[in-house]
């Protein structure tokens, strides 16, 4: 914190009454008012020795959320995005050597990386078409960036899993109770990093009985529930989810999610009949 910045901001702030600055205080708005400026006003009522409110904790935008969710933003990435196991990975790398390397870039968008894949699927489109155009030998050089992204995204895939791990472990070693919103991230990260189809149905199930929930948790929910083909109880999170969510384009996407399901249930229900 600039403590010179503080002091000059106290300047101006002395200029305004106690139940301003304590209405300032208490609102939090971190949009509209920097760090420095709420400890300036601290400052100020404290020296007149005014009883601090408790401020309201600023809501959390889909970006925070995922920012935060599985405490890294790579590892979020990967769950959010689906994942990939490293057989489909692998088998999907090597299709690709045969079709001009564009699969690279799918793998690397499976592992919530898509802009390293692009940006190693350029040189290799570039290099394919100059070996073929002018000069052949340089088709080598594709197939060996080629063979080191493909490396490269087995070492991504590790690394994810390890991360996945020390989560889960820290998720389970916690002094407090599980909460839903612990239990969902435990469930998508067995699910969608650890590739456990089972223990990652189970965790979430275990969920559908808590109460309360991060709407862009409650949704990842229930795409899992969905992927596996858990329709009913993929629709029951989904409703939670549209029940907290706030942000317009997170409810424009949540229920999407249900009316897909819906059509889902409805065409099994038309073939049960």
């Amino acid at each position: 914190m600039d403590e010179k910045m503080v002091k000059n901001i106290m300047v101006k702030m002395e200029e305004k009454n106690t139940d301003e600055l304590l209405k300032i205080y208490k609102e939090n708005n971190k949009e509209e008012w920097s760090n420095e400026a709420f400890e300036s006003m601290r400052r100020i009522l404290a020296a007149r020795k005014a009883i601090l409110p408790e401020q309201k904790q600023p809501e959390q935008t889909t970006e925070d959320a995922k920012k935060s969710f599985c405490g890294n933003a790579g590892l979020s990435n990967l769950v959010l995005t689906g994942g990939i196991s490293r057989k489909a990975l692998n088998i999907t790398a090597f299709i690709g050597i045969f079709i001009f390397g564009w699969l690279i870039a799918v793998v690397f968008d499976m592992l919530g990386e898509g802009k390293l894949g692009w940006r190693y699927l350029w040189p290799i489109l570039i290099s394919f078409m100059i070996a073929r155009l002018f000069a052949p030998p340089i088709g080598a050089l594709a197939l060996i960036i080629y063979i080191v992204a493909w490396i490269h995204a087995n070492i991504l895939l590790s690394h994810y899993q390890s991360l996945a791990k020390e989560r889960l472990n820290e998720i389970e070693n916690r002094k407090s109770a599980m909460d839903v919103d612990a239990t969902i991230e435990k469930g998508a990260l067995l699910g969608r990093a650890l590739r456990n189809k089972q223990a990652a149905l189970d965790v979430l199930r275990q969920a559908s009985g808590m109460t309360g929930g991060d709407p862009l948790l409650l949704n990842l929910a229930g795409v899992i529930m969905s992927d596996h083909k858990q329709y009913e109880e993929a629709v029951a999170f989904f409703d939670r989810a549209l029940q907290s969510a706030k942000e317009e384009t997170m409810i424009k996407n949540i229920t999407a999610n249900r009316n897909y399901v819906n059509k889902k249930l409805a065409k099994i229900r038309a073939k049960n009949k």
